[in-house]
């Protein structure tokens, strides 16, 4: 529930900012043309103002470069390791229990009770991830491509590494980085222990490639006055 309400926050925020032009809103951040933070409090001399647009116009290159390292690096981890995402607590009770989530909505039942956690748990009454919305769309890619529904905690991470990407891009130009320390800055984040070693022992911290970023880019254009206190009613 905390997770869909960080969400709906972020969404409405970045609605709200881009005057109901979300697309222009994301292309602008992505390639610089609103200038960072640093940028508008402290304004670039005349020499260096036409170096700083010259970056912006690569900003662009430098996103799809860091995505296509982002897919490459994604894919030797799955390459070594398969199934990376499924291992410890993830191996032992979160994946079965998630599956028998999933297997009992596409099958029309409501999965109140999960015998995977201890002796037999709550299921959906107690949260345990199955109302997570996200889920779903990671099962049924799971099992329509790749016919095997124990990727499904592999293509939740996955999901979460790509929007995590855009986030962390967009906040690190939002706070003056130029194009490529933001993509070194981005990737480093996704691959850091706390995602990749912790992530595939306990899935809920694939959550937080994508919302820790959204966060903070959310406080940083709160803060700088991009909003106003209706938006978060």
């Amino acid at each position: 529930m905390i997770a869909i309400i960080l969400l709906t926050i972020f969404v409405l925020g970045c609605v709200r900012l881009a005057s109901n032009n979300l697309n222009t809103y994301l292309l602008d951040m992505i390639r610089g043309t609103r200038q960072p933070m640093l940028v508008d409090k402290f304004p670039l001399p005349n020499d260096q103002a036409s170096d700083h647009q010259g970056i912006n116009n690569y900003a662009s290159i430098y996103f799809c470069v860091g995505l296509m390292l982002l897919i490459a690096g994604y894919t030797l981890i799955q390459f070594i390791d398969s199934n990376y995402f499924v291992q410890d607590d993830c191996l032992v009770t979160e994946l079965p229990g998630l599956i028998y989530f999933c297997r009992s909505v596409f099958n029309g039942q409501l999965p109140e009770y999960n015998p995977y956690t201890m002796l037999g748990s709550p299921g959906w009454s107690s949260g345990g991830g199955g109302t997570y919305p996200f889920l779903y769309p990671a099962y049924l890619f799971s099992v329509l491509i790749f016919d095997n529904e124990f990727y499904t905690l592999d293509v939740l991470a996955f999901m979460h590494m790509l929007a995590g990407y855009l986030a962390m891009f967009i906040l690190a130009r939002r706070i003056g980085l130029s194009p490529p320390l933001a993509v070194l800055s981005t990737l480093s984040f996704l691959f850091s222990g706390s995602i990749l070693i912790t992530g595939r022992c306990w899935h809920a911290f694939h959550a937080l490639s994508f919302y820790l970023p959204a966060i903070f880019l959310g406080v940083h254009e709160f803060w700088y006055g991009k909003f106003s206190w209706r938006w978060i009613v």
